[in-house]
């Protein structure tokens, strides 16, 4: 790529490598998309998805921009789009969630994963995806997708598990919380790669041993890991059959091998041949990112994956778009909640989120309703990224939109309505459309008392005077009984 490029010369047109033919939906003649820059993998997605890709902005109807792209090209290249009044989508490879937050915070409308087909095809169904109107039953399953992979990674998975030793009692490895040391530290430099590797079935393999034998095939299998693994970096023992590689400079094709090593140890070391146990590896290096904490995301995910298979099994991050998309797509929306409330000095999005989760529990809601209604208090004012901190009075009127435009693509419409009406007013005061009563979605109003309790120091006068003019009294009431009994506080 030209690094030279500013905002005011034109993009590149050499197409060749970047455009594939698209799709005939023979009934469709789909938009254009300017390509920006060319990007194999951006040209392919696009035109999968039914777009027209395009080497100029006439008659496009959104410009796109990579996350595979230099991190100052593709700052630039939005610059342009935005000064010439385009929409731009950002498409996300897994490892560039963080350049497309940035990309949104400055101006693109919304990022959605190379490998997320069906909403990259909504948007070249609908490029302008109104929400002028409330979503219909039909629109549910539409809004599952991200919901489902919030409620596995931050409720189920949420909590940071890690014992206080920096050794594993039984292999003698650094463990889970000299891993999280080891990461403070930051000293590894920017060509990293991370492996992740579980060995599968070890529990259910090893339920007629005794738990001696237990340990002391642990014991064995961490002496066979670390010989494969001491001259390439440093290995952490996670504890229940999970272990971590960190190892600077390490090439793909060099872990694919030390890999497939392990992996034939594990399974010589099999303890019932009925049950026989299994290596899952995933490993993220230069390739997706130089940022750690996301290369150690990104090959747990791949590691995930890769346990799915009924044998062992190594997988790249950087080959698994389709499967990553949701979790990139989750990755980028909670990236954004947490850089406006810093931006604003906002509420904490994770404590409104489990506010609103115990309200709507108080309230008989369960299942997948009340996950949504947890998840549009986490981002419900993820907008405010998109307004500058010195916005002034009106920043409030403008975010709700700009959040609901974010997420329509990816969270789809159920949960975007209900976030773009999250600062409307129980007695039809509030904004963007001064919806009144039952009218306002019922995660909106659940999501505008949570708020309101933790603002107002837990006190439940501050709910009360708010009752029946800001907020649904049904709520209200709801939350004061949570108040009262204990089960919410600080």
């Amino acid at each position: 790529m030209d690094s030279s490029t500013t905002t005011d010369e034109a993009p590149p047109v050499d197409f060749d490598a970047a455009v594939s033919a698209p799709i005939d939906f023979g009934f469709l003649s789909g938009p254009t998309a300017w390509l920006m820059a060319p990007t194999t993998a951006a040209g392919d997605a696009l035109s999968g998805a039914g777009f027209t890709v395009s080497e100029t902005a006439d008659g496009a109807s959104v410009a796109v921009v990579s996350t595979r792209l230099p991190r100052h090209r593709m700052t630039d290249l939005l610059n342009q789009a935005v000064t010439a009044g385009m929409r731009v989508l950002v498409l996300t490879h897994p490892g560039g969630e963080a350049m497309a937050a940035e990309a949104v915070k400055n101006g693109a409308f919304t990022a959605v994963a190379e490998g997320d087909v069906s909403s990259l095809n909504r948007l070249a169904l609908d490029p302008l995806q109104p929400l002028d109107y409330p979503p219909g039953p039909e629109s549910a399953e539409l809004s599952t997708r991200l919901v489902d992979a919030y409620e596995a990674r931050v409720v189920r998975g949420g909590a940071n598990r890690g014992a206080e030793s920096t050794t594993n009692p039984t292999s003698g490895l650094p463990s889970a919380a000299a891993l999280k040391l080891r990461l403070a530290a930051n000293d590894l430099g920017n060509a990293v790669r991370v492996m992740s590797f579980a060995v599968v079935h070890f529990q259910y393999a090893c339920t007629r041993l005794s738990p001696e034998a237990v340990s002391l095939l642990l014991r064995r299998l961490a002496v066979a890991f670390r010989a494969a693994c001491e001259t390439h970096g440093e290995l952490f023992d996670l504890d229940e059959g999970t272990y971590l590689l960190l190892a600077p400079g390490l090439e793909q094709d060099a872990a694919e091998r030390i890999a497939w090593a392990m992996a034939m140890v594990t399974e010589a070391y099999t303890p019932d041949p009925q049950t026989p146990i299994f290596l899952a590896v995933g490993h993220a290096g230069p390739e997706c990112s130089g940022d750690l904490s996301t290369l150690r995301e990104l090959a747990t995910r791949a590691q995930t994956a890769a346990a799915l298979e009924n044998t062992s099994t190594v997988l790249a991050a950087a080959e698994l778009v389709g499967t990553m998309a949701t979790d990139s797509e989750l990755e980028v929306t909670l990236r954004l909640a947490e850089m406006a409330a810093q931006m604003h000095s906002e509420l904490n999005p994770a404590k409104v989120a489990q506010i609103a989760f115990e309200i709507a529990t108080g309230m008989g809601f369960e299942g997948p309703e009340r996950m949504q209604i947890r998840f549009v208090a986490h981002v419900a004012n993820l907008g405010l990224a998109r307004v500058p901190a010195e916005g002034g009075d009106d920043t409030g009127t403008t975010h709700p939109l700009e959040a609901a435009t974010y997420l329509m693509a990816t969270a789809g419409p159920l949960v975007a309505y209900a976030v773009r009406h999250c600062r409307e007013q129980w007695d039809g005061s509030g904004f963007p459309e001064g919806l009144a009563g039952s009218d306002i979605p019922t995660a909106s109003r659940v999501t505008a008392v949570a708020q309101a309790v933790l603002e107002g120091g837990y006190r439940p006068e501050v709910l009360t005077a708010g009752a029946g003019t800001a907020f649904d009294p049904t709520v209200v009431e709801a939350a004061i009984e949570l108040l009262r009994d204990g089960a919410l506080h600080p």
